[in-house]
């Protein structure tokens, strides 16, 4: 009998330590791992170089070949609230100073009819991405490459505007304004913007857009129609739709991880 009796406290014992580690256990979970899940990574291809950028809530990775690159830290003094939850999929490699080179934005919040930016362009000779203070000060940016100027538009009050940049010798510089106040904004002024703004299309409507655009051109090619039996047009189509995209852009998945960089200072912009 005192056997069974030793046997049956020496099982309790057992039960009860086996309680307290399970309970411990759960007053010290896994850290949370899928926060970078959100972000929905952009690629660029650009000669040997295979960027990455992958947004997440305190600074975005860039990736070259799947390897750590650098690390954009975001501006704290910008005056731009981060939306990370918007930024995440509102992102692009775009050359946006006309260089041939992946520059990059990240939309980084929005107030349903003005869209806000950090922008960083890319340095060849240091083969880093540099944080730009002006583009960043801009709204509603429209790249317009194949005439390569950079529109920003804006409201002022009830009086609608929109104003052009050009680069001179690296700098950012403002060529004119037009306002509907006056006068009527020229057709070809809006019709640039609203073909080149960028930031307002999620990653995901890019992405479904494009494959939309792709499978129209195949069916196209099957059915004769393609732009090479339509002469001169077809020619000047080619033309345009090389001008406005002339960098591979797609969509893939990445883990997230973290290297520092630091970045410059922001001001408040001319306007």
């Amino acid at each position: 009998m005192k056997k069974i009796i030793a046997f049956c406290a020496l099982m309790l014992c057992a039960a009860l330590m086996v309680t307290v580690l399970v309970s411990c256990g759960d007053n010290n979970p896994e850290p949370d791992t899928t926060a970078a899940a959100d972000s929905v990574p952009v690629t660029v291809t650009n000669g040997d170089f295979l960027f990455t950028a992958i947004v997440g809530d305190d600074d975005i990775l860039i990736q070259n070949n799947g390897e750590d690159y650098q690390t954009l830290n975001l501006p704290q003094n910008s005056g731009n609230t981060y939306d990370a939850e918007y930024a995440k999929n509102h992102c692009e490699f775009i050359d946006m100073n006309f260089d041939g080179q992946p520059d990059f934005y990240v939309a980084v919040s929005t107030d349903g009819e003005n869209v806000y930016y950090f922008c960083w362009l890319f340095n060849a000779s240091t083969k880093q991405f540099d944080y730009s203070v002006s583009l960043s000060a801009l709204t509603n940016i429209s790249v317009d490459s194949e005439n390569q100027l950079i529109y920003s538009s804006f409201k002022s009050g009830d009086v609608s505007k929109i104003v052009s940049y050009g680069w001179v010798d690296g700098q950012l510089q403002n060529k004119d304004v037009y306002s509907d106040e006056s006068d009527t904004i020229p057709a070809e002024v809006t019709g640039a913007v609203k073909t080149n703004e960028i930031g307002k299309q999620s990653n995901t409507e890019k992405t479904t857009a494009a494959s939309t655009t792709a499978k129209a051109t195949d069916k196209n090619t099957d059915t004769g129609t393609t732009a090479a039996t339509t002469g001169a047009d077809a020619s000047d189509t080619t033309t345009t739709t090389e001008a406005k995209k002339p960098l591979d852009t797609t969509t893939t998945t990445t883990p997230n991880k973290t290297i520092e960089i630091a970045t410059g200072d922001i001001d408040e912009g001319w306007f």
